[in-house]
């Protein structure tokens, strides 16, 4: 069965600690969700659902994402991920899972 990941909840958490504000990710952001917030990247506000955050981890429930991953495979430091809710399967059975993305720097 064929689940569109798109139709799902997608969570994306970017670690301020990690993240040297290099707007890589903003720039391959290919639904253009990302913005620059100072100095750190975030979600642009009128395109999430919700947002909390933990010491320097921010997490935006971000439906609009497109969940191309090219913004994680950009950051160099990966400072970004993105947890797509995939209802009814258990997410360690996909094929997807534990793959390593090829960095792009």
């Amino acid at each position: 069965m064929l689940k569109i990941i798109s139709d799902n909840e997608k969570t994306i958490i970017i670690d301020r600690d990690k993240c040297l504000s290099c707007g890589l990710c903003v720039d391959a952001c290919t639904c253009r969700l990302l913005e620059m917030n100072g100095d750190f990247p975030q979600p642009r506000k009128d395109r999430i659902e919700g947002e909390k955050h933990s010491g320097a981890v921010y997490r935006y429930v971000a439906p609009t994402c497109a969940n191309c991953r090219v913004c994680i495979i950009e950051c160099p430091q990966e400072a970004i991920d993105i947890q797509a809710l995939l209802p009814g399967t258990n997410y360690g059975s996909l094929p997807e899972a534990g793959r390593v993305y090829p960095r792009g720097r």
